[in-house]
């Protein structure tokens, strides 16, 4: 069962170790950034598509219309992160394992690394 930390922490004893839960962080001035860049993202490249499609195609408007939805895109993930991510730590004597995911889909980023002896 998980218990409450220091905030928004939570952790629990397993039986390898400790887990701790850290749910992102929302940060108000990221999402209104986030909200800002991907509406003219959009409206670029709707804009972008509209032209491709009424007027003559080159390959100038390809790329513009490509690397809007591209930042579009990438806006999207940040405030995907900001509303839905999590990060959990799992610590145990031999290593510590950092396991970031997004709770609308599980798409899991793991990293595990081995503990180093400090000596004083």
């Amino acid at each position: 069962m998980l218990e409450k930390l220091a905030g928004r922490l939570t952790w629990e004893q397993t039986g390898q170790g400790i887990r701790v839960e850290i749910p992102a962080q929302c940060d108000w001035f990221v999402v209104i950034g986030g909200l800002i860049l991907a509406a003219m993202a959009l409206f670029s490249t709707s804009l972008g598509a509209m032209s491709l499609i009424f007027e003559n195609p080159n390959s100038t408007r390809w790329l513009g219309t490509l690397g809007m939805l591209v930042l579009e895109c990438l806006a999207l993930s940040v405030l995907a992160w900001n509303f839905k991510g999590k990060t959990t730590l799992l610590l145990d004597p031999s290593e510590m394992k950092i396991d970031c995911r997004l709770e609308i889909c599980d798409f899991p980023k793991e990293r595990a690394l081995e503990y180093i002896g400090i000596r004083q």
